[in-house]
């Protein structure tokens, strides 16, 4: 797959998420809720099927908005390290230097 096809992926899975998110946190809240109640956890169970595992928070993956690399991503800035010594040795982000001694 190439880099673009990834990132379009990644997109979706968030888009998925973030608006099925509140529903899922609901669903749990009343699996846990319902302990003794038969009818009750038939229906979540049946209502659970209807959850697709790209709205899971786990296939959500950090990636570097320049390069689409998602190994070694600053999740404050959303950058890989590269582009970060890149763009702060240029001077592009405000209020990062580099160390001196």
């Amino acid at each position: 797959m190439g880099k673009l096809v990834k990132m379009l992926k990644d997109k979706k899975v968030r888009r998925n998420f973030f608006k099925k998110e509140f529903k899922f946190l609901l669903f749990k809240y009343n699996v846990f809720s319902a302990k003794n109640d038969r009818e009750k956890k038939f229906f979540l169970y049946h209502f659970s099927q209807k959850f697709h595992l790209n709205w899971s928070r786990a296939r959500i993956v950090n990636k570097c908005i320049f390069s689409g690399r998602n190994r070694w991503v600053f999740s404050r800035f959303k950058l890989s390290r590269m582009m970060f010594k890149n763009l702060c040795d240029n001077g592009k982000i405000h209020g990062i230097r580099r160390a001196s001694w």
